[in-house]
């Protein structure tokens, strides 16, 4: 079920922008409160969470800086080199969860959360050393009537893969799985893809996981509420063929009395690569042929409402 990763390169939205009622802890990472002896951002977890990880000397791999997109503060994650237990040369990755992390199960299972926003925004600067790769990931989950974790409802996650001296503004879609309401969120930014593909806060030496490799982050917020609600003149689903395509899209939406929609599609980099829209009045012709080849993300709107996502891909 997991949605596939955005490849980031440098990637900015020109798209209005509406934050959702329910925001995230600490967004522009101004406040900063103590942890077993060490600073950590106001409502995230970081590896200061937990101390008795085998790795000498201890190492914090995240911190506070002055090197800020906007504000005082950012949040800074770096991999960096210690020995474990076994006096193995380790990489110890540079993290911050918002409500723990879904790959950990002995961690929180989510902050609570009831909303369905659409994208995922934030700004980022990125160092890399060797092949690593920065990673972020959202997830917005039920619970079971245990309180485990249940159904996943949507995610979003993207790689960050070229270096970034300069912060770069980035909007990151969710998908969803159902039209169910979630009960929490999950939300993680790594210095390395390692955290989420292993399971591991540390990793071995040559394992794709590097010290010296660097992640700021900075202004981070949700936007957009996505609604499968379907009322009088509103748009209820749209059918998009063929799937591949050679250049042309054909969007169905049947006939809608005074619905309207509107069509955005994102370039593997997140950026706005093609938008269109209309009255919803049978099927719709999308002409692409002026974009490269490739895997494309999109969003239908029904007037600033979002009714669908998913992906094309462009032959």
């Amino acid at each position: 079920m997991n949605a596939k990763p955005i490849v980031l390169a440098l990637a900015a939205t020109s798209l209005a922008l509406t934050a959702v009622g329910q925001g995230l802890p600490n967004e522009g990472m101004e406040n900063w409160e103590d942890a077993n002896g060490h600073e950590r951002p106001a409502g995230w977890l970081t590896n200061a969470d937990y101390p008795a990880l085998p790795c000498y000397p201890p190492v914090f791999s995240a911190s506070r800086t002055d090197d800020s997109n906007s504000g005082q503060w950012a949040a800074l994650l770096e991999t960096k080199a210690c020995i474990d237990d076994l006096e193995r040369n380790q990489a110890y990755i540079g993290f911050m969860a918002c409500g723990g992390l879904s790959t950990f199960p002995q961690l929180p299972h989510g902050i609570p959360y009831q909303e369905r926003p659409e994208v995922l925004h934030f700004s980022y600067k990125f160092h890399r050393e060797g092949t690593d790769t920065g990673f972020v990931h959202i997830v917005l989950l039920q619970l079971g009537p245990n309180g485990e974790a249940g159904p996943v409802v949507g995610e979003g996650s993207a790689a960050i893969v070229e270096e970034a001296d300069t912060y770069t503004a980035i909007a990151i879609p969710i998908a969803y799985y159902s039209s169910q309401w979630p009960d929490v969120l999950q939300l993680v930014f790594s210095a390395s893809k390692t955290l989420i593909a292993s399971n591991l806060l540390n990793a071995p030496a040559g394992s794709g996981a590097n010290p010296g490799t660097a992640l700021w982050i900075d202004d981070i917020f949700l936007s957009g509420n996505v609604t499968n609600t379907k009322t009088e003149g509103k748009i209820s689903k749209g059918h998009i063929y063929p799937n591949p395509s050679r250049g042309t899209l054909y969007l169905g939406l049947g006939d809608t009395p005074g619905g309207r929609y509107r069509f955005l599609l994102f370039d593997a980099r997140g950026a706005l690569a093609f938008s269109q829209e209309g009255a919803a009045s049978g099927p719709q012709v999308i002409g692409l042929n002026g974009l490269a080849k490739g895997f494309y993300f999109y969003t239908l709107y029904n007037a600033e409402k979002v009714i669908q996502t998913g992906k094309v891909l462009l032959e």
